[in-house]
């Protein structure tokens, strides 16, 4: 993938900021949210022609191949403005997924079609237990069953990217939506920006992304692509926090009490000055976390980014929430979107006690393996 410079990401996030900002205003996010139109086909085309959709495709495929840093500049801006059409899993998780099986020739058609905005692909790559979804195989067809009750962006997808157990160990596999043994229930959602749906799969045709069995490498893909959801949901953490801090500096300026600007007062410049620094951090544990995405590495970098960010999510959402007062309990402010998509957020791979118990584990598990280094 490409690599920009310093100068380059800035630019380029700045151009994504108004392309966005100019598209996709908050008040329209919320009437197609609330009115089930996330799909809406004039903002996808517009979307599609500012290329957002192509951001992690190659060239060859007809997309931008934005580089890690460019998708993380995108991902920050996408949660921004809580970008409202199904972008997450078809330009985000399914092109990596595709790329880092090396399995583009193969889909080079879906991977066309996901970069002219055309196709919707939703992921369920989450941790696998007994009743995960199981793939058996007949002859040369391998045929997909089970359930997941939870699949981000399933409510419009066109294709599914599915792990599951097989005979001889876990596989990653494409379904498409319009096979018969395939149903999406759609569900109601805390966060109405990206809503979920119930997928059942019975005996649906499979097709291998990439080799499957005990020698294939779909496990250490799998755990790729887990923390590559960590990382897109931290930058879409960032972006929200991000906003919730501008707008709160702007209503402390502008909101007079006993005669003077609230953020005149000492407890308001902490509570800005605090969350300002969380940002801060959180965006420079994102930033580095995407730096040498596209090689395989260790957990430890993608975990701390998640937790960062979506503490700092947290302290964006309380600091605003505080510095608007009553107004932010409205329905028709915009914070309220944000309070919705950052409770959310945390539990798109579980919640966050475990992921900072998985932290832990990883960071102690590395640190064992450093010192048995150095005893020899």
């Amino acid at each position: 993938m490409a690599v920009l410079t310093d100068d380059d990401r800035i630019e380029f996030r700045l151009w994504v900021r108004d392309g966005l900002q100019r598209l996709a205003p908050l008040a329209q996010t919320r009437s197609l949210a609330e009115s089930g139109r996330r799909a809406d086909p004039d903002l996808v085309k517009s979307l599609a022609e500012l290329g957002i959709f192509g951001f992690a495709v190659p060239e060859q495929y007809g997309g931008a191949d934005a580089g890690a840093s460019g998708l993380a500049a995108f991902l920050i801006e996408a949660g921004r403005c809580l970008l409202p059409v199904p972008y997450l899993s078809s330009a985000v998780l399914a092109p990596a997924a595709i790329r880092w099986a090396q399995a583009e020739t193969q889909f080079a058609e879906l991977l066309a079609g996901i970069a002219e905005g055309a196709v919707r692909v939703a992921l369920t790559v989450g941790p696998l237990d007994d009743a995960s979804p199981r793939v058996t195989r007949e002859g040369d067809v391998w045929r997909l069953t089970g359930d997941e009750p939870t699949v981000l962006e399933a409510d419009v997808a066109d294709w599914f990217i599915v792990a599951a157990h097989t005979d001889t160990g876990v596989g990653i596999f494409v379904v498409d939506r319009a096979d018969s043994g395939v149903e999406v229930t759609n569900l109601g959602s805390l966060d109405v920006t990206r809503p979920v749906a119930a997928v059942s799969w019975r005996q649906a045709l499979a097709v291998p992304l990439g080799p499957v069995g005990n020698s294939a490498p779909a496990g250490p893909l799998l755990t790729r692509l887990q923390d590559l959801i960590r990382l897109a949901v931290a930058a879409d953490a960032v972006g929200g926090a991000q906003h919730l801090l501008d707008i709160s500096v702007d209503y402390a300026k502008t909101r007079i009490q006993f005669g003077r600007p609230i953020g005149a007062f000492q407890a308001i410049k902490h509570r800005c000055a605090d969350l300002y620094v969380a940002v801060q951090a959180a965006t420079a544990a994102v930033e580095a976390a995407f730096e040498g995405l596209d090689q395989p590495r260790s957990p430890v970098p993608a975990a701390v980014a998640e937790i960062t960010a979506l503490e700092a999510y947290w302290q964006a959402v309380r600091t605003a929430m505080q510095i608007h007062g009553g107004l932010a309990l409205t329905w028709e402010h915009e914070i309220g979107l944000y309070v919705k998509r950052a409770t959310a957020s945390q539990h798109l791979l579980g919640n966050p006690d475990q992921e900072l118990a998985r932290l832990t584990d990883l960071v102690l598990a590395a640190d064992y393996d450093v010192v048995q280094g150095l005893i020899g």
